[in-house]
């Protein structure tokens, strides 16, 4: 879950293990907010500099009114895996810089897409 600007996010994944982000203004009606399909699963999303961005299993993408736009892709395809509906890889902005926790190893690290 997260809350920005008068909208609700939540990151669903369904008993088959397909992932979605979904948003409302009011508690009732939820709106799917699509991904690139090379981006994966959605793991977490939060507001840095600008904007709202979301972390997928091979992407970090902007959202640019509610469409998703990738600023970084990768291609380990386990460094920010959705395998775990329970504890997915976490994002965080700390002194301006923002970070994910990888699910693979534990390590910590800095995005800083121009």
């Amino acid at each position: 879950w997260y809350a920005d600007r008068g909208t609700l996010y939540w990151i669903a994944i369904d008993k088959d293990g397909h992932g979605a982000l979904r948003a409302t203004r009011d508690g009732e009606t939820w709106r799917e907010i699509a991904l690139p399909a090379s981006a994966g699963r959605p793991a977490d999303v939060v507001r840095w500099r600008d904007g709202l961005v979301v972390l997928a299993e091979h992407a970090l993408l902007k959202m640019d009114g509610d469409a998703l736009v990738p600023i970084a892709t990768w291609d380990d395809k386990k460094l920010f895996a959705v395998n775990d509906i329970y504890c997915a890889a976490p994002l965080a902005v700390y002194d301006g810089d923002l970070y994910a926790g990888s699910q693979k190893d534990g390590a910590l690290l800095r995005f800083d897409p121009q």
